[in-house]
């Protein structure tokens, strides 16, 4: 299969789902290395495709994708799985989280948490690699996106940060 097929083909399959989609399932599917595909995504992406990575692979950020909320939170570590419990436990799901850096400005990390599994694979890669989270950047000061299927959600969601002392006000 020519390149250039190879990722309109990418980009369709992307456009036709809301889920996220593996470099490697994608490799398996088009007969190519994984790498291939991560070097198809980047060129997709420098096209001004707006497709973004996950913890569970790539997604294409739709406009018409509408019920997205920025929420400023802050908390410990110690806090975060809490904190993504009461987002996911009232509907929403975490798409990203995002810091603000003194040198680089707004740094952000994607992260597609929609249950309390996605949130135990998040919480266990963190714990496995040593790494720390981005909001200890900032004293644990940090903004989601977070997506809603409708404003009743956000609310309640914010209204229970709130009462975990986790919103940011």
């Amino acid at each position: 299969m020519d390149t250039k097929v190879r990722r309109i083909k990418i980009l369709e399959d992307l456009k036709q789902t809301t889920k996220p989609l593996n470099a490697t399932l994608l490799a398996k599917k088009y007969g190519v290395s994984r790498q291939i595909v991560v070097g198809d995504i980047a060129i997709l992406k420098a096209q001004q495709e707006p497709i973004v990575a996950s913890v569970k692979g790539y997604l294409y950020l739709r406009d018409e994708d509408d019920g997205m909320y920025t929420i400023a939170c802050k908390h410990s570590s110690e806090e975060t799985r809490e904190e993504l419990q009461i987002i996911v436990d009232n509907g929403g799901v975490v798409m990203d989280v995002i810091v603000d850096h003194p040198v680089y400005g707004e740094l952000v990390g994607n992260l597609d948490i929609a249950s309390r599994y996605d949130i135990d694979q998040f919480m266990d890669k963190i714990a496995s690699t040593k790494a720390k989270n981005l909001s200890e950047m900032n004293e644990g000061i940090h903004l989601h996106t977070i997506k809603c299927h409708d404003q009743a959600t956000y609310e309640r969601i914010k209204k229970q940060l709130r009462e975990g002392g986790y919103l940011y006000e």
